[in-house]
């Protein structure tokens, strides 16, 4: 990278995987490395997956910038904290004790004076390393005068009048509005709830009112059947009778019991949806109240997440809602959400989390449940899969089958039907009792000797 240009002969596969690699490693180091590879990982594949060399290496390039100017930042800290602590020991009269050194102190304390305290005093409250706040804390005492007060006040209720601040300013643009918010969702939850348990009891009513009918029926038809002396009495009876036993017939093949204890599982759920989601967006209100009393600025990242977190939310409250309130079918189509990978011991372990990948029924004879790499069917040993997570492993052989690719996308065969891939990564990793070297020029035959 530093002539900031590769020759294209030099832009082999090889070297633009080590760098894809390379950069794909440190995008854990920071939310800024994570940002670069997200908002880049797109524009750096092509649509067969394989990396265009250009725009890795523009990637790379991003990169290594921010990493430098990650290490002169810390190097500039450094000497900061150094040049500090040096001033912190020559203003502290206990390293001028003798006598003789008494003028060198009044000196140095002077020029301190002159010099040091007013672009100290304006850099204290905005410093953020807490070794050369102490520093300067040190200084500044050690000078004293009103000047080195004043800035040592500030600093102490400087912060916790701009914490005051924040919080008054949450408190009338959002808290009290959250509040309302949650309050007006309690309202409509509660009314949900007592009109649902209405429903209930009148169902429940008209159970009790349609059975004692068809109980009237049946002994008013027996009565009149048993009591008339003619046809026509008798006919009414047993039809009277005929009719009380279908009401009493109806409710029993409709199960009451079981429709009322549905609806009250069903209420149950809905309520608890309702709980969860309220309950998730109070905890996403508390997340950026702390960041922002905090730190004093909400970043593009936070407000991603917590954005995302509340979608997520929404749609699952959504989804439990129309499943439990309008009796739609809970089974979703099969789906891969996120997945963890571990390597241990030359072998590789990755996790797959999602919903349904069991698919809609068994595997059958003729289809089956597979595990699917680059979209192809793979050998893997598969440790566990469930409903809800899917557990394989791939050793050094099956790595090096992808001729050592730093990417892998994982999907599910399901009967026929795969799902979406998830990528995840594979670490540099050598076959026991080899190792990587570079390619020399073979050496000269020794001709033989007549």
């Amino acid at each position: 990278f530093e002539d900031k240009k590769l020759a294209k002969d030099e832009l082999d596969n090889h070297t633009i995987n080590e760098i894809y690699r390379w950069c794909y490693s440190l995008r854990e180091r920071s939310k800024a490395y994570a940002d670069i590879v997200a908002s880049q990982d797109e524009t750096v594949h092509r649509p067969d997956g394989s990396l265009i060399p250009e725009a890795t290496f523009s990637m790379g390039q991003s990169i290594l910038k921010l990493l430098m100017e990650e290490q002169m930042k810390e190097r500039e800290i450094a000497v900061q904290k150094w040049i500090t602590h040096l001033l912190g020991e020559m203003s502290d009269r206990w390293f001028f004790e003798d006598k003789d050194k008494t003028e060198i102190y009044t000196k140095i304390k002077s020029q301190l004076e002159r010099l040091a305290i007013e672009p100290l005093s304006k850099r204290l409250p905005k410093e953020e390393n807490l070794d050369i706040r102490e520093n300067l804390v040190k200084i500044l005492g050690n000078i004293g005068g009103r000047v080195a007060v004043d800035a040592l006040v500030r600093t102490v209720t400087g912060e916790e009048r701009e914490r005051a601040a924040r919080q008054e300013l949450l408190s009338e643009y959002y808290l009290k509005p959250s509040k309302a918010r949650s309050e007006e969702a309690s309202i409509l939850l509660n009314d949900a709830v007592d009109n649902a348990k209405k429903t209930m009891r009148l169902l429940q009513q008209l159970n009790v009112a349609t059975f004692a009918m068809g109980v009237v029926l049946i002994m008013g038809g027996v009565i009149i059947s048993v009591a008339s002396q003619e046809l026509g009495g008798r006919v009414t009876g047993v039809l009277a009778g005929l009719g009380g036993l279908a009401a009493i017939l109806t409710q029993f093949l409709k199960d009451p019991l079981e429709r009322i204890q549905r609806a009250m599982a069903d209420l149950v759920q809905v309520q608890t949806a309702f709980t969860s989601f309220v309950w998730e967006l109070n905890l996403n209100g508390t997340y950026i109240q702390s960041q922002y009393v905090a730190e004093g600025v909400l970043t593009d990242f936070d407000l991603r997440q917590t954005i995302g977190r509340i979608d997520h939310a929404m749609e699952r409250t959504m989804h439990l809602i129309q499943v439990y309130a309008d009796g739609q079918n809970l089974k979703q189509p099969p789906q891969l959400h996120y997945l963890v990978q571990n390597e241990s011991k030359g072998v590789l372990t990755v996790t797959l989390f999602g919903q349904s990948l069991r698919g809609a029924g068994e595997p059958s004879d003729k289809d089956k449940f597979q595990l699917a790499l680059n979209h192809q069917p793979s050998a893997a040993p598969v440790e566990l899969w469930t409903d809800q997570m899917v557990v394989f492993s791939l050793d050094t052989a099956l790595m090096a089958k992808y001729n050592g690719s730093p990417r892998l996308w994982a999907s599910l065969l399901l009967n026929g039907q795969e799902t979406n891939a998830l990528p995840f990564t594979i670490e540099h990793w050598e076959k026991e009792g080899t190792k990587k070297v570079p390619l020399e020029a073979p050496e000269k035959q020794a001709e033989p000797a007549e």
